[in-house]
């Protein structure tokens, strides 16, 4: 069995850019919708997924919780 793509080369196969487009509009639209680029800041941190490259780690888990969190003070 030939291995599994990476997290990073995966992301980007999958058809996610008509559903971003649509939250870009949102956050156009809507003052205080914002949208954070968890793919594009994991993609530089693949120590953080587990073995599958698509689910995250113990780290990857606390790291992601440490972005949402900065994400939503900076918004404030």
């Amino acid at each position: 069995m030939p291995p599994r793509p990476r997290l990073s080369e995966r992301l980007y196969r999958v058809p996610f850019a008509p559903f971003n487009a649509g939250l870009a509009q949102l956050a156009e639209a809507w003052p205080n919708f914002y949208v954070i680029d968890w793919s594009s800041y994991a993609a530089r941190h693949m120590s953080w997924c587990a073995p599958d490259g698509y689910h995250m780690n113990y780290i990857g888990a606390i790291r992601r919780q440490q972005f949402i969190m900065r994400s939503l003070v900076n918004a404030c």
